[in-house]
């Protein structure tokens, strides 16, 4: 008698080109749409809008299709982060200074 097989079936984990291609044009019009809002509303909070086409995503199509998107929402969301925390610690250092 044959053993079942244990372990992680990564079937389900596939993504068509499909997929893929919707994930890169709603993660590019997220991104987008949080640089707009920066520059026109100063919204500071960018993962409330890269949170919902993660959750669009998910919704829409698959996990796999939402973990690409958290995947590739992590570069700008770093970047977005680090240029306002230089930012914040230049002006602090420079108000320091001047005081």
């Amino acid at each position: 008698m044959a053993s079942p097989r244990v372990g992680i079936n990564f079937n389900r984990f596939k993504i068509s080109k499909r997929e893929a291609l919707i994930t890169s044009v709603v993660t590019f019009f997220s991104v987008f749409l949080a640089k707009m809002c920066d520059h026109y509303f100063g919204v500071d909070d960018y993962s409330l809008i890269f949170l919902t086409a993660v959750v669009y995503l998910a919704s829409r199509f698959s996990m796999a299709v939402a973990v690409l998107a958290a995947a590739i929402f992590l570069y700008p969301m770093i970047s977005f982060f680090y240029n306002h925390l230089i930012l914040s610690m230049y002006l602090l250092n420079r108000a320091l200074l001047l005081s």
